[in-house]
């Protein structure tokens, strides 16, 4: 009998990150394969990539709203996931379910599913960011609700064992992303879509948990600074934040930005990884330079896939694993401003050249799919979960 695996996705962020191992399930014969997503109708465009989803015949979908207004709205969305997941869950039986990351939305289904005795399968486990954000609380709570584990790199792998977790459960596949190098949008669809220079700094941030006041100025800050590369020379393509409370803050400063610097700038909610990694990938062009800058995550798990010059804002990433493409600032528009100098510089590309990149591993859809095809999900074994301090 085929083992029934469930792939669950509610966020843009793993959306994408979690396709590569879907996709490698899909294609194997001895799973069948179903895939979950929830949508929050916060925002106006889903999370869609019809093309990855084009052969997924078993697929459900369910819509939340997180408005991220107050940390009762957010108890209120957590419940709702739960329940809405509960009759899904029900009806599909999986043998065992997927989870990406650290997202809200996730945890949700992680607690969902460890009431309703399903297995987990949880990727990118182990990080830690000393951001002071809930991702390192989430991730290790979902770690600890999982029955298998699958690290981005060894550091993490590491830590997931020194969480307790036994050895034989923890697997270090690399980071998903490595696996969209031949899935992007080539520079003749990215010129097509967006009219844009031959230097572009893509500009992504994210809220942190701090006050409004805090917020307001880090936006500024970041905003002050690129506005020294309104030019004939660059092109600054803004993308939306995630639905974490204070984004609309952040979001109100971009639009008001982007309204005043029209012909310089292009706003868009969602980039979507095909078009983000096309142009990322626009580097290996001789007469193009790309460099990504903010405290996203693909700041520092994303950008060493292309050798792509980055700039990590601040200390949300903070803990994580970097290349040495990463070039770490601080919420100031004159460090801001000189760390895009260095990164657009000729002896910064050049050292680039030789980078390594520490989130790439080869071979890693076999580890996934032949660990979990020899898993027997109903032993003792692998039920009972040993805590090893």
């Amino acid at each position: 009998m085929k083992k029934k695996i469930l792939f669950f996705t509610g966020n843009r962020s793993e959306y994408y990150l979690i396709f590569p191992i879907l996709i490698s399930f899909l294609n194997d014969t001895r799973f069948k394969t179903i895939f979950l997503k929830a949508h929050n109708l916060y925002y106006k465009s889903k999370v869609s990539d019809l093309t990855l989803e084009h052969n997924i015949k078993n697929k459900y979908s369910f819509n939340y709203f997180l408005s991220n207004k107050s940390i009762y709205s957010n108890l209120d969305t957590f419940l709702n996931i739960m329940y809405k997941s509960k009759s899904l869950l029900k009806k599909i039986k999986p043998d065992i379910i997927f989870l990406y990351g650290d997202r809200f939305e996730t945890y949700a289904l992680a607690n969902a599913s460890f009431q309703l005795n399903i297995p987990i399968a949880h990727v990118e486990g182990g990080d830690i960011t000393n951001s002071g954000l809930n991702d390192d609380l989430v991730r290790h709570a979902i770690t600890k609700l999982s029955h298998l584990h699958f690290a981005t790199n060894f550091k993490s792998k590491n830590k997931i064992i020194k969480l307790g977790e036994e050895k034989w459960r923890v697997k270090n596949i690399g980071f998903t992303g490595n696996y969209y190098k031949n899935y992007k949008a080539s520079k003749k669809e990215i010129e097509n879509r967006f009219s844009i220079k031959k230097s572009v700094i893509l500009f992504t941030l994210h809220p942190e948990k701090i006050s409004n006041k805090e917020q307001q100025n880090r936006i500024t800050e970041c905003l002050k600074a690129l506005k020294f590369f309104l030019n004939d020379k660059y092109s600054v393509i803004i993308t939306g934040p995630n639905d974490e409370k204070g984004n609309d803050i952040i979001l109100k400063e971009i639009i008001k930005f982007n309204k005043k610097n029209i012909l310089n700038t292009i706003y868009i909610e969602n980039l979507g990884s095909y078009f983000y990694f096309g142009i990322m990938s626009l580097n290996k062009f001789k007469n193009y330079r790309v460099i990504c800058v903010g405290n996203s995550s693909s700041i520092i798990k994303e950008t060493p896939i292309y050798k792509c010059p980055a700039i990590n804002i601040g200390t949300r990433q903070k803990g994580r694993l970097q290349a040495s493409n990463v070039i770490n600032c601080r919420f100031n528009s004159n460090d801001i401003r000189r760390s895009i100098l260095k990164a657009l510089s000729p002896s910064f590309e050049n050292s680039l050249k030789k980078m390594k990149n520490p989130y790439r591993i080869k071979n890693y859809k076999n580890i996934i799919s032949d660990f979990i095809f020899k898993m027997n999900f109903k032993s003792k074994k692998f039920i009972i979960k040993k805590e090893i301090y």
